[in-house]
């Protein structure tokens, strides 16, 4: 059984608009941070999950720190205006 985590996809489709990519223009730092996530190695920090499946749903740690790393780029350091960068593009 695998890890637990809430799964994020970004190719699914939704309602509005259609597509996720839609939302931000091409040049937009989120996605430069994502493209810099996905080359990491975090396999220190999946392999602190456990992975019976047990446990409560965990937000992957890929996406955890894509938010650190997009609000600490942009000046924000506290979780409060991070929470609502989260929100809002």
């Amino acid at each position: 059984m695998g890890r637990n985590f809430l799964s994020c996809d970004r190719e699914r489709d939704l309602e509005m608009p259609q597509d996720v990519r839609e939302w931000l223009p091409p040049e937009h730092l989120c996605w430069k941070v994502l493209d810099v996530v996905e080359e990491l190695d975090l396999s220190a920090f999946e392999d602190s999950y456990r992975g019976d499946g047990r446990g409560g749903t965990a937000y992957a740690p890929a996406s955890l720190i894509a938010l650190l790393l997009y609000c600490y780029s942009k000046g924000v350091r506290s979780y409060r205006p991070m929470r609502t960068d989260a929100r809002s593009p």
